[in-house]
């Protein structure tokens, strides 16, 4: 039986700037490191999100184009938060620009933001 997702893995251009966005301006930990032969690997987490960041010993992996509404694949990923003006602020003052306004869908308010390679990941209360 499923219980719940354990991680997102993403790959990642430059893992120190991934490092830095998901730990200082995220406020998540680093909780694991692996490696293989040809990718260097960091777990980054809080609480019950863990992100698997991936990036290339050598050279660099290729970017892939941003999904539109109508075709198929990962659109983004949602952080559930209790107070999401809160942080909101904090991210603003930390530097983070939001790509949406922040919405309502029935009792939940949401708003959008990338990481530095592009992800699309969402704030989510309610």
């Amino acid at each position: 039986m499923i219980q719940h997702v354990d991680h997102v893995a993403i790959t990642v251009k430059d893992m120190k700037r991934s490092i830095e966005f998901y730990t200082q301006k995220l406020g998540f930990s680093i909780t694991r490191t692996s490696e293989t032969p040809k990718m260097n690997i960091i777990f980054v987490g809080k609480g019950q999100v863990q992100l698997e960041l991936f990036a290339l010993k050598q050279g660099t992996a290729k970017p892939v184009p941003e999904l539109q509404q109508d075709e198929i694949g990962m659109k983004h990923i949602a952080f559930n938060v209790t107070d999401i003006d809160m942080l909101i602020k904090e991210f603003r003052e930390k530097g983070i620009t939001f790509i949406s306004d922040i919405r309502q869908a029935g009792t939940r308010r949401h708003i959008f933001f990338k990481d530095p390679d592009g992800t699309t990941l969402q704030l989510l209360q309610g």
